[in-house]
């Protein structure tokens, strides 16, 4: 090879390194999307060991994640990694709050679609345990009830999962143990509605309404 050759095969060389590391840059500067930005922060908590996970980070990521729920609708991998928040952290009352708000957020935009109906029962099975498992927070038990009616208004398979997985029960009971919290007791009420079919004007009652653990 001569050396004129060898010159500009080395500038090439040059050259297309330069491309790769402004491509990667042009990548990385790029603005993820909501979706994406969810995706992401998702990602970046269970990836992370469990007891090494900070608290503040968990919750502001499940908040974040909530909002864009609201909006948009998560991709099934995404929605996967709520159910395993939930289990990671079933000990903890306020990050199984802010979970069980984002269950109910994503439930009208995400869960209605039919391709995830194989995770419609995990997220009745999950939202119903925690609920009975922290039954005296009330805060948590209020978020777990608008998680189950806003479930419950999604398909009438997952009405019929919540009844097998003794949701009423599950309603019922926590009306009973928290008759003065008004958040509670009308997400309790919507609930019972979604999955009985009673129309909400005989509740005289407004829209569900959920609260942020922190």
């Amino acid at each position: 090879m001569s050396g004129n050759a060898a010159m500009a095969e080395r500038k090439l060389r040059l050259l297309e390194r330069a491309e790769a590391r402004i491509a990667k840059q042009r990548d990385k500067d790029r603005k993820l999307s909501p979706v994406e930005e969810a995706d992401k922060r998702l990602k970046d908590v269970v990836r992370q060991v469990t007891q090494e996970r900070h608290v503040a980070t968990v919750l502001e990521t499940l908040l974040f994640v909530a909002d864009v729920a609201e909006e948009h609708a998560l991709p099934e991998d995404t929605l996967r990694m709520i159910p395993s928040i939930l289990s990671d952290h079933m000990s903890h009352p306020v990050i199984v709050a802010d979970a069980l708000l984002l269950v109910g957020k994503a439930s009208k935009r995400s869960l209605a679609d039919p391709s995830t109906e194989g995770l419609w029962n995990v997220f009745v099975l999950s939202s119903i345990a925690c609920t009975r498992l922290h039954k005296h927070e009330a805060t948590l038990v209020s978020n777990g009830l608008y998680a189950i009616g806003q479930l419950a208004e999604t398909s009438h398979r997952i009405k019929s999962q919540i009844v097998e997985a003794q949701g009423l029960e599950t309603i019922n009971g926590s009306l009973r143990l928290h008759p003065h919290d008004t958040f509670l007791l009308s997400n309790g009420l919507l609930a019972l509605s979604a999955i009985c079919n009673l129309p909400l004007q005989s509740l005289q009652l407004g829209k569900g309404i959920a609260k942020q653990a922190w």
